[in-house]
């Protein structure tokens, strides 16, 4: 079967998932996080979307609560949701913690658009600034930026290991002194 001219083709219109954004933050002091959106486009019926957390920095139950996976309905009249995770204020002085969140489980019929991960910052607000300055004040980190080799040195501490991480808090690689 062969259609009989061009304007027998019809454009296919699906429903596409995505993030509004790549990135959020929150204060780790909340109760919640602020939220990000999850939003589908050229939605014409109900769709059943998960929300799964596929990695990051942040420990489950210790800095936030939330499900590793969860499920949304999506309808044509409400297609968009925020999203938010309980945060919990540990009281302990660390560096920003990150929650990466991706769309799995799309139903047929269905696309993932190109914005399907998002990462929440969490900011330890537990005074940041005097153990940045304190980290600063010790160990120095140059040139910056660099491109392909960096020198890290500090005065008053032996530097035992150095770790590298990518913008979703996953480690790259490991450095240990000789």
């Amino acid at each position: 079967m062969f259609p009989r001219r061009y304007t027998d083709f019809t454009n296919l219109v699906v429903p596409v998932f995505s993030f509004t954004t790549l990135t959020s933050s929150a204060k780790e002091n909340k109760d919640s996080s602020d939220g990000f959106t999850l939003q589908c486009a050229n939605l014409t019926s109900n769709q059943q979307i998960s929300l799964v957390i596929k990695g990051g920095t942040a420990s489950r139950n210790v800095d936030y609560q939330s499900s590793t996976n969860r499920l949304f309905i999506l309808t044509p009249s409400v297609p968009s949701i925020i999203v938010k995770s309980k945060l919990n204020d540990d009281a302990t002085i660390e560096l920003n913690e990150t929650i990466v969140w991706v769309i799995r489980d799309n139903s047929w019929g269905t696309l993932i658009g190109a914005d399907s991960v998002h990462t929440v910052t969490i900011i330890d607000d537990e005074s940041n600034s005097l153990l940045e300055n304190a980290l600063s004040a010790k160990v120095r980190v140059y040139p910056n930026p660099a491109r392909t080799m960096v020198t890290v040195r500090s005065e008053d501490a032996a530097i035992e290991t150095v770790m590298l991480i990518d913008l979703n808090g996953r480690i790259v690689r490991t450095y240990t002194a000789e």
